[in-house]
């Protein structure tokens, strides 16, 4: 099952299923299967363009990240690499390396809208301008046919 998490960006193919997450949840409400977080970023209005079925309301003190909560939330959906739609510009470096960190927890693949960023073996990355590969054990990388 192709699954996609959305925060924010422009998803750019089809899923089967779609989890939106705190302000991505709002701005997908017609197109999402479901919304994962605490929502302490969105106002109560906001909040009822989603639909109570579909709405899975996180505690705000947690011990995971709403992103996360979505993560653990796709996988009892599949064990394929999971899309995660992520903003260009992050206000906080803070979640931003927590983001980065989930690569290596999961089989997930960041999504930006000019850049991309994997874990796996054997990645052929040709959809995107710039991409990122983060090596958190002795690995060896080899680019081939990269500018840079």
């Amino acid at each position: 099952m192709k699954i996609a998490i959305y925060i924010d960006g422009n998803i750019n193919q089809e899923y089967d299923y779609i989890i939106g997450v705190e302000k991505g949840a709002i701005k997908l409400a017609d197109q999402i299967d479901v919304a994962i977080a605490d929502f302490d970023s969105v106002s109560e209005s906001e909040l009822k363009s989603i639909p109570q079925d579909k709405l899975i309301k996180l505690a705000s003190e947690k011990d995971y990240t709403d992103l996360e909560e979505a993560i653990k939330h796709a996988l009892e959906k599949t064990t394929d690499v999971i899309d995660v739609y992520l903003p260009t510009s992050i206000d906080r470096i803070d979640h931003l390396f927590t983001n980065l960190l989930l690569l290596n927890k999961y089989n997930i693949k960041l999504i930006f809208d000019n850049a991309v960023a994997y874990k796996g073996k054997d990645i052929k990355v040709n959809q995107c301008k710039y991409f990122s590969i983060y090596n958190f054990d002795k690995t060896k990388i080899e680019i081939i046919g990269a500018k840079y």
